[in-house]
Order: structure tokens, then sequence, then C-alpha cells
């Protein structure tokens, strides 16, 4: 008996983003209508909200006025491996659909377009969180089609993007070459800050203080400040962030990727400030959850991470902090997946000297040998090793000190204009940082070992006293290399083509971690 010939499948395809853990992920929705009894089936990982979405697309399919294939319609979303999660892929599947049913047929434009958006049971169009995919977009230069709702920051002004309303205009946009005319999207201005930061201006005095936060600031380097309450501490690490430079466009959108993961929104030139609470877990600190979100060190990117009272922290979390500072990424094993994010930030830590905070004075300080002893257990000495400035906060301190006074090659109405505001110490700290990019193409804080050793070795040709100061310091290793790029950024704001003497010994003092004056 002559068996009867099976009907030939029906194809189509079109192409989506997913999330995989701090990433993005382009996912082909493929599917094949096939003989057989009616049904939809979607298969590829999917979570619940993706089999959902089977009936809002038959529902959004036929109330855009056409039929739903009454055969076997079968969804894969490749990769299998991946989970697939959100309401995201209700257009891409219907598009797949009716091109798989031969309503629609791709054009130029839609065959390499990324199509997301959730869909109504009347075909609307709407999404919420859709940031990563659009900033995965602009940085491959793909083309994407996204909500009509969608306003986009105009640091994604060159995304090529198209917007539709509902699955009809999706339609549209395959039936016809249109484009170019739904290229034109609407933009708004994200270069303000979200937030008012603090200035520098509102700091009375404190010379000295706000000198070594302008070198801190120009060079990257990682500070602490100490001392006893109410001198300042807080507020000048507050200020910190003002006077670093604006982000470029390229980490605008790397920031902006880590805060969406994080559910926020955040896409402006200004320097992220992040200030953890001393009761913030590991998780909170580093990342975790499920799903997985980033912590303070990756929201801290490209930015300030300010840690007050270090010494109220749990023992052992501050170590934890020690391949960040140190790498500027961390790489976290969690039960579900393995996670490397992107933690370059430049910490600010402060601290009390002792536990009523008056160690030094005699008259107020109520604190034992073991009380002090105790108050400093949780700060290991390792994690101070990864610090290249220490300061101490005096309970007045105007002009520069004793040991400095000789050192301070500018004259006292100079110094104040250049400190007087957090505007006049950006404008210093831009400068010198472009002269060290112009230099040797890093920042400070990140020249190499052998860059150091190429400092050394030119500070010892222009200056004999320099072995003097070198052999009296007695330092190496990281000690040694941190000494080493603090006094090249001090060269750098007097304008010295190479590490003065004097340079080197204040670097020394700065890197001379004292728990007490």
């Amino acid at each position: 008996m002559k068996q009867k010939r099976p009907s030939r499948a029906a194809n189509g395809m079109t192409s989506t983003y997913a999330k995989e853990g701090l990433h993005v992920r382009e996912v082909e929705v493929e599917v094949s209508i096939l003989p057989g009894m009616p049904s939809f089936q979607i298969v590829g990982l999917p979570e619940k909200a993706v089999k959902e979405s089977r009936e809002r697309v038959k529902a959004a399919i036929i109330n855009s006025g056409y039929a739903f294939p009454a055969r076997r319609v079968l969804v894969n979303l490749s990769p299998a491996d991946l989970p697939k999660s959100g309401g995201y892929f209700d257009l891409p599947i219907a598009l797949a659909i009716l091109v798989a049913a031969g309503y629609i047929q791709h054009n130029k434009h839609t065959a390499s377009a990324v199509w997301v958006g959730e869909l109504s049971l009347h075909g609307k169009i709407t999404g919420s969180g859709l940031l990563p995919f659009l900033i995965t977009a602009y940085q491959l230069k793909k083309s994407i089609v996204i909500p009509e709702e969608m306003v986009l920051p105009r640091s994604l002004s060159g995304l090529h993007a198209c917007k539709v309303e509902s699955l009809r205009d999706a339609i549209e946009v395959f039936k016809r070459n249109i484009w170019e005319e739904s290229h034109k999207i609407t933009t708004y201005d994200a270069t303000e800050p979200d937030e008012l930061s603090a200035d520098f201006a509102m700091v009375e005095g404190r010379q000295w203080e706000k000198w070594t936060c302008l070198i801190a600031a120009a060079g990257k380097h990682h500070l602490l400040l100490q001392g006893p309450p109410g001198v300042g501490k807080t507020l000048m690490a507050q200020c910190f962030s003002s006077i670093l430079p604006p982000l470029d466009p390229e980490k605008i959108l790397e920031v902006a990727m880590i805060y969406s993961w994080h559910g926020e929104v955040r896409l402006n030139d200004s320097v992220p400030l992040r200030s953890p609470h001393h009761h913030v877990t590991p998780g909170g600190l580093l990342g975790g959850g499920i799903p997985f979100t980033p912590g303070e060190v990756s929201l801290a990117h490209h930015g300030v991470l300010f840690l007050d009272e270090i010494t109220e922290y749990r023992r052992g979390m501050l170590d934890q902090l020690r391949e960040a500072l140190v790498h500027g990424e961390i790489n976290l094993s969690r039960v579900h997946n393995k996670v490397k994010l992107a933690t370059n930030f430049q910490l600010i830590a402060a601290m009390n000297p002792c536990p009523c905070g008056y160690h030094g004075d005699n008259s107020r300080c109520i604190c034992g040998h073991l009380d002090i002893k105790k108050h400093q257990k949780n700060i290991s000495g390792p994690f101070l090793d990864r610090l290249d400035m220490h300061i101490f906060f005096k309970k007045t301190s105007d002009a520069f000190p004793e040991y400095c006074e000789s050192y301070n090659g500018y004259s006292a109405e100079t110094m104040a204009d250049n400190l007087g505001c957090s505007q006049n110490m950006r404008r210093i700290v831009c400068e010198l940082q472009v002269k060290q990019i112009k230099r040797q193409g890093v920042l400070n804080a990140d020249l190499s070992w052998s860059q150091c050793q190429d400092c050394v070795r030119a500070a010892r040709r222009a200056n004999d006293k320099f072995t003097q100061i070198e052999a009296n310091i007695e330092s190496q290793g990281r000690s040694w290399q941190k000494t080493i790029r603090v006094a090249r950024t001090i060269s750098d704001y007097y304008n010295s083509p190479s590490i003065r003497p004097v340079d080197l010994a204040l670097a020394a003092k700065y890197g001379g971690h004292r728990f007490y004056a």
C-alpha cells in the first residue's frame, strides 16, 4: 500500500536577546509549523513567563487580523541550554510564527534586526527592563526594534532603532521598507547628575587635607582618612567624587549596564559614589542572590567606594576587597553560576583612631590599650598594604605640615585658588590625568613594575640624593611600588619631568600607615 507523503514543514526565524548572569546573549527564535493536531509548544529552557507567552501571542495574532495556524506550532529558543525568562520574547515569537505561516517575509532590515517586546492580548507592544539590550545593540552596532513607549537617553542617540506601538506596526516593517522613517526616536538629555554632590567649598581651611585628596584623585590612589570625630573626614570623602573627571561615553554605558542589572537607570556622566553601611552583607558588598545582582563594588565601577568607620566592619569583610583593589575585577563562584565582575573603583576609607575617637588627647580619651587593639583588629595588614595613601586629620590643620612648608612650590594665594572649590580642583585633576595618559597610557595608580623601575632610574640620573632617600625608606615589594606611584603623581603636580627626592620622601610618609598620631 502506498504511503501518503507527509506535508512539508513551514519555518520562520527572528532574533532577540536574553539575559545570562550579568551579560546579554543573542537568541534565535526558530518556528516550525508541522503537520499534526493543533498545538503550541515552546522548547529551549523557557521559564514560566515565557511559557505563558503562548496565550498572549495567540490572542495578539488573532486580534491583529491574522489566523493562527491550525497545525502543530513548535518554537525553539536557541541556544537550548540558556534559561529564558521575561515577557520580551512575545514579539519575536509572534513574528517568527507569521513568517513561518507565510503572512510576511523578511527584508534586508528585518533579517538582521533584534526584536524585543511584550504583547498585550490586543497586540500592543510594551516592555520594561530593556536597557541592557539597547546598550548591547548599540555596542555591537545591531538594529533593534523596541516598544513605542520607550524614551532613549541622548547617549544612545546613535542607536539604529525602530519603534513600534503594536504588532500591526511590526508587521508593516516587514511588508514595507519603512525602517528609515521609524528611525527618528525620542531622546532625553541624561548628562546632568542625578543628585547634587558635596563641594570642597563647603570645607573651611584644611588646605593640606584638600591637597592630599587632589593628589589621590589625580593618580587614582586609594586613600585612608583617620582622625577624631567632627574634623570633616566624611564630608571630604563625600566631596571626593566632585573633583573627578566626568565619565566618557564608553564608561557611561559600562556603568549603565551594571546599574540596569540592579534595576536602576543611570545614564549620566557623573562619577558613581557608593557608601554602604558597615553592616552590609558579603552578598551586598560583592554581589549575589537569585537572580544574581551586582554588589556595591560593582556599582562603584569607574567611581568611588567610600567605606566609613572601617573598624566596624565584620572581621574578614574588608579582606574580600583585596582582589578588587589590585586587579579591578573579581571572580565569584556561586552554586548556579560563575560570574566575573568589573570593580575598577577608587577606595576612600575613614576611621577613628580608637573607640571614643580622641586618642592622643589625654583630657578626652577614655580608651585603654586593649580597647584600642580590639578597635583595630578587624583591619588586616594585607588590606592596609593595598591602600596607597594615609592621612591623619588633626583637630586644626589649616596649613601644610612643618615638613612640607619648604616643599610647597606655590604661593599661599595660588594654593587657596587651586583648592578653593571642587571646580578648580577638578580642572587640575583633569590636566594631571591627561598628562599621565599621554605619557604612559595609564594613570599612575596602574603603573606596572617595569614602569615604576623606569621612573626610579630616571630619578636617579636626575638627582644623586634620590638614592639616599630611597635607602632611608627601606620599602620593597608592593610598598615600594605604591610609594613610587604616589611620588610620580606628586611630581606631576609640580610639573617635574622626574621624581624628586622630596616627592619620594612625602610619598613614603603617605604610605606609612599608622593607626594613631
